[in-house]
């Protein structure tokens, strides 16, 4: 609701290994899901300021729609890297890409893919909704690329520090 009024989300900021802590969130959904996610990463420690119930939160959500909808004799990858002064969190899978028609409503509220209604998924329309609303409320972006050849793959950025960023 606070996304929808324009509000922004309100985040708490701490000191964190962020790659460290992607690397746990992988151990947890392995345990939940099985061995299908792998974690890739730079290597060495990437450390920012970052809330990091808010990093849980987007990597859970990326990764359980990775499962819903990618294919599921394929792995997923989490990956951390650092890109000069930004992190980047990916989330990869394979199998039928996002329809290009569809892309373009992914992070609005209440709204979901086409693929996803017809194929029965259940859900609410408001997890890539609350994704870009907690990047956004780092000062990062997401993006997503979707294609038959390459699977799809959500990026989010986040700056490692706190320049530029609402909290």
């Amino acid at each position: 609701n606070r996304l929808k009024a324009g509000e922004g989300m309100q985040i708490q900021r701490a000191e964190c290994q962020v790659d460290e802590l992607v690397r746990s969130i992988v151990g947890d959904l392995s345990a939940t899901y099985g061995a299908r996610f792998q974690h890739v990463a730079d290597g060495g420690p990437i450390v920012g300021w970052f809330d990091t119930s808010a990093i849980q939160r987007i990597v859970e959500n990326l990764a359980g729609n990775a499962v819903k909808y990618g294919s599921p004799k394929t792995p997923i990858e989490v990956g951390v890297f650092r890109r000069s002064e930004v992190v980047r969190i990916t989330v990869h899978n394979e199998g039928n890409p996002i329809p290009p028609a569809d892309v373009g409503n992914l992070f609005r509220p209440y709204r979901r893919t086409s693929t996803a209604v017809a194929g029965g998924q259940k859900g609410w329309g408001i997890g890539l909704t609350l994704v870009k609303g907690l990047a956004e409320a780092h000062g990062g972006t997401v993006e997503v690329e979707s294609s038959p050849e390459k699977g799809t793959t959500f990026s989010v950025d986040l700056p490692l520090r706190e320049r530029n960023c609402q909290s």
